[in-house]
């Protein structure tokens, strides 16, 4: 009687395998233990065109994404020391950036160091409220002046005191950071065709539309990929796994499908929120020194682009015969430099 009861009533398949949250090759080759070098070479960085005194990071995105924690964490890692969180950090559904700042940074020694980062009130899906696309494209083109208010009404325009409308090549933003956190995104399976997209669609349109216009000024432009702690287990054990984790790698994906930005210029990061000191999580620090290295290294090379764009049409201007006399004949080069 068993072995009919048997026949009838197969014992259940096994349940699948469940889908490792690691995977056995990370996607990225992070070198540990080199914060000091990346110090070092954020304190020895200068900008590659003698017009440029600041490299100018500009950092937008949604409402809470964590702009402002990011900024607040390179302070605290650079200077290696616990700051003031509430001067920039906020919480809530709200943001708490209502006027373009920029922020100035120093290492341990209190030495200036030479990039700014400017900062933005958030984006929102509604037309009458967060900042206006408009002031994003004023501030890339370096119109918008320091300490201006944001208006979520009307952006800014040539009659207003904080309005820039001669810029020089040091006013203008050199590289456009948008900052988005992890759970923007939903991801399951083996595959990142079953991620999901959490950002309302008129969103995704505003930060496309800013890429476009970044595009258009070429100014070289990435994303930040926020709060993976939260988003995967492992990386909340372990930073180091962040490179590993199945789950933030899908996310990244859905992120690239959703805003055209390849997963090689998107950077997961975990901030600082103030509840802990720089330097008690050096993996944690050496992600986001890596990070804002290669933030900077993307807007020097393209401030050293144009330096040689313009070197070449200057050339090109002058002409071969005469370029050739001011290079044999330095005094023939003086002498016409004075006429």
């Amino acid at each position: 009687m068993g072995v009919v009861w048997s026949y009838f009533f197969p014992n259940p398949s096994p349940p699948p395998d469940p889908v490792p949250l690691l995977m056995e090759t990370a996607w990225y080759n992070m070198i540990w233990n080199k914060n000091q070098a990346l110090k070092g070479k954020l304190s020895t960085l200068h900008p590659k065109h003698p017009a440029v005194q600041h490299l100018r990071i500009l950092v937008s995105g949604p409402i809470g994404a964590g702009k402002s924690s990011f900024i607040y964490s390179i302070d605290s890692i650079l200077q290696n020391k616990k700051l003031n969180a509430a001067e920039r950090v906020t919480t809530g559904n709200f943001s708490g950036t209502k006027t373009f700042t920029t922020s100035k940074f120093k290492d341990e020694k209190g030495h200036p160091l030479s990039f700014v980062i400017g900062d933005v009130m958030g984006l929102e899906s509604a037309d009458d409220s967060g900042v206006k696309t408009k002031d994003l494209v004023s501030i890339l083109k370096g119109h918008i002046k320091d300490n201006y208010k944001f208006n979520p009404i009307s952006a800014c325009s040539g009659e207003d005191i904080r309005y820039n409308s001669c810029p020089t090549l040091n006013d203008k933003a050199h590289c456009l950071v948008l900052v988005i956190p992890a759970d923007s995104f939903t991801a399951s399976g083996h595959e990142a065709e079953k991620t999901n997209v959490l950002l309302d669609t008129d969103s995704i349109k505003k930060i496309q539309n800013i890429r476009r216009k970044a595009l258009d000024l070429r100014i070289p432009h990435v994303v930040i990929l926020t709060k993976v702690d939260l988003a995967c287990p492992h990386v909340k054990e372990d930073i180091k796994h962040v490179y590993s984790s199945r789950t933030i790698h899908q996310k990244m994906q859905a992120c690239s499908n959703a805003l055209g930005i390849p997963t090689s210029d998107i950077f997961p990061v975990s901030n600082y929120h103030g509840d802990n000191e720089p330097g008690k999580n050096p993996d944690k620090d050496a992600v986001l020194l890596s990070t804002l290295t290669q933030i900077l290294d993307y807007a020097n090379d393209s401030l050293e682009k144009m330096k040689e764009s313009e070197d070449a049409e200057d050339g090109f201007a002058m002409g071969p015969r005469r370029r050739r006399s001011m290079e044999s004949n330095p005094d023939f080069a003086e002498s016409d430099t004075k006429q």
